[in-house]
């Protein structure tokens, strides 16, 4: 039986075939946030609502520092002509045999009309750059929680930020909206070239 994941929990790691005919695994997103969302079946209503605000919202999540991989029983098939159809900006991993849906605990009983049946319940996960999982949502809604995910990949962003912040001088200018932070590239080397981090000052949503 597959122990149930919780937020501070190691992501399985996986390896899964992908739209266009390569592969996408966790490893890929190594040192960068993953969205990792798990759906029933490919062009049904909920699940395109679902992949086309991930996809319209892919800059976005871009700009906070994470990927989004979408994750369904479908064969790659399946997904290049879903992602063709409705002109997705995200990656599609195949899982048919559902091993990756089970290690993430996303293969569940469902019932439909008094009938009991297995399925993948849609579920989303937010993985920072070491491979532990931040935020759980299951059970997801698809009305508005593209934009509730969105609004939690940046705290990834911020708290990697602090704790670089903590552990290096550094200097923030004030320029309005955002802060410039450079942080110089080594401690005591005050030649060195410097990294320059981008904060929102925004309070974030929780």
């Amino acid at each position: 039986m597959t122990k149930e994941l919780t937020e501070g929990s190691k992501a399985p790691a996986f390896t899964l075939a992908a739209d266009g005919g390569g592969k996408v695994a966790l490893k890929d997103f190594s040192g960068k946030a993953l969205v990792l969302y798990f759906y029933p079946k490919d062009d049904t209503s909920g699940c395109t609502k679902e992949a086309i605000g991930f996809s319209e919202q892919a800059a976005a999540f871009a700009k906070a520092g994470a990927a989004v991989v979408g994750v369904s029983k479908d064969s790659v098939a399946a997904h290049d002509k879903f992602k063709t159809k409705y002109e997705l900006k995200l990656a599609l991993g195949s899982d048919p045999e559902g091993k990756t849906v089970e290690a993430y605990g996303a293969w569940v009983e469902k019932s439909l009309y008094g009938s009991k049946y297995m399925g993948i319940e849609r579920s989303t996960f937010l993985i920072d750059g070491k491979g532990v999982i931040r935020r759980i949502w299951r059970k997801v809604k698809v009305a508005g929680h593209v934009e509730e995910v969105l609004a939690a990949a940046p705290q990834l962003y911020e708290h990697r930020l602090a704790k670089l912040a903590g552990a290096l001088p550094f200097v923030v200018a004030d320029t309005g909206p955002r802060h410039d932070v450079q942080l110089p590239a080594r401690v005591g080397q005050a030649a060195a070239p410097v990294q320059l981090f981008r904060v929102h000052k925004e309070p974030l949503v929780q």
